[in-house]
């Protein structure tokens, strides 16, 4: 991929903005390389509580990417500059856009629009204003705030301070699952709340797995995927799921493997494809390379593929 060039940008549309214009979000275009690219920009001057919010999280989210380049699964941060009062953090553009927008879901809360699918089919992660950094060694954490409970554990709800983020991360990867299997937010108040979402209630009384299955939207779903949604959302973070545990469950070690061999078999049939055309054009005719024109490969005609044979001599 070539390097962003300090080409002009021309805007494209605008994606998201607030009311007092704190930071905004534009599809813009790189005017030299034709490149389209995310401009997520916010005011840096204000001096309102929500101004400076605003601009101690783009900080936040700018010094994080710069921290985690070249990681895969991560939306790549381009470009970054200081223009007049406002920081621009120039990301990548996904083209086929959020799982929101993939899912055509009807409801725009409580889902996993900052999960992003590149051209390639790669998923990457956005949207990082809010993350938190840990030690590996200690990974508990201050619980500051919570910026969507809709994917926040139990615990980040409940309490001040969490012994382990990485089970509160099993926790969202447990929703956005289940959100793609059923196109429903899993909670859409907070647990904590007195009158706290009931789906989240019967799974605190009843288990998850029960909880789960009840409501009938996990029918046409394999046991092992609902195996792996429940395990994900434990509501005891001591035997939920960890990630790793996630990435090795059986359901996934299948999907891996059904995708390789459909990988595999769709390379195979290019080859053969590739292979047959190659074999066509070498022994067709030289007149017939002149005037006829390429047809589908349903429509060759035999003649074209006629191999003259040679008898061999059976003696020694």
């Amino acid at each position: 991929m070539n390097p962003v060039s300090e080409a002009p940008l021309r805007l494209l549309s605008r994606i998201q903005d607030n009311i007092d214009d704190l930071q905004c979000v534009d599809l813009v275009e790189c005017s030299a390389s034709g490149r389209r690219f995310i401009d997520k920009h916010t005011l840096m001057t204000s001096c309102t509580p929500e101004g400076c919010n605003a601009s101690a999280t783009a900080l936040h989210e700018l010094d994080l990417h710069l921290s985690i380049r070249d990681t895969e699964n991560v939306v790549k941060i381009e470009r970054h500059s200081l223009q007049g009062e406002r920081l621009h953090l120039l990301h990548e553009h996904c083209g086929r856009g959020d799982l929101l927008e993939i899912m055509q879901q009807e409801v725009r809360l409580q889902t996993a629009e900052n999960i992003f699918v590149t051209n390639a089919g790669v998923v990457k992660v956005g949207d990082l204003g809010h993350a938190r950094r840990f030690n590996r060694n200690q990974p508990s954490i201050q619980v500051l705030q919570v910026a969507k409970e809709a994917y926040a554990a139990p615990e980040l709800l409940c309490h001040t301070e969490v012994e382990d983020a990485r089970c509160a991360d099993a926790w969202s990867l447990g929703v956005i699952l289940w959100t793609l299997c059923t196109k429903r937010a899993l909670v859409h108040r907070a647990p904590s709340s007195t009158d706290g979402d009931k789906l989240f209630s019967q799974m605190a009384e009843r288990g998850t797995v029960v909880a789960l299955q009840e409501t009938g939207l996990l029918s046409h779903v394999s046991a092992s995927c609902v195996d792996l949604i429940a395990g994900l959302l434990d509501m005891n973070t001591k035997t939920r799921f960890s990630v790793a545990t996630a990435l090795h469950h059986p359901w996934i070690m299948q999907e891996i493997a059904t995708t390789k061999q459909q990988s595999r078999r769709k390379s195979i049939g290019s080859m053969i494809k590739k292979k047959g055309e190659e074999f066509i054009m070498k022994h067709q005719r030289p007149t017939e390379k002149k005037t006829r024109v390429r047809t589908a490969s349903a429509e060759i005609a035999l003649e074209s593929t006629r191999v003259t044979l040679t008898s061999r001599s059976l003696e020694a």
